[in-house]
């Protein structure tokens, strides 16, 4: 079960480092063409480009936490199947 609840856990935790690593990458580029995005009037639309981002990792976080309450519960369930066997309990 652990094995199962690992393996939902990995994809979303990958896709979180790599929309912040977008998150980091949009801002980075709207700091190093500043002068362009003022320029041609594109800062509502690069803001929501970026604010789009951050709502996406959000949401990963969210499930990530969700999943990762769900893999510590079935630990804490079988570490006290697990402590009464060995109790002979």
């Amino acid at each position: 079960m652990l094995k199962l609840l690992g393996k939902g856990i990995r994809p979303i935790s990958e896709n979180l480092v790599q929309k912040q690593a977008d998150g980091v990458a949009i801002a980075s580029e709207n700091l190093s063409i500043i002068k362009l995005v003022k320029a041609f009037s594109r800062e509502q639309s690069e803001s929501n480009r970026f604010k789009s981002n951050a709502h996406e990792i959000q949401k990963l976080r969210k499930k990530t936490v969700e999943n990762s309450s769900h893999f510590i519960t079935c630990i804490t369930i079988t570490c006290v199947y697990w402590g009464a066997y060995c109790c002979g309990g």
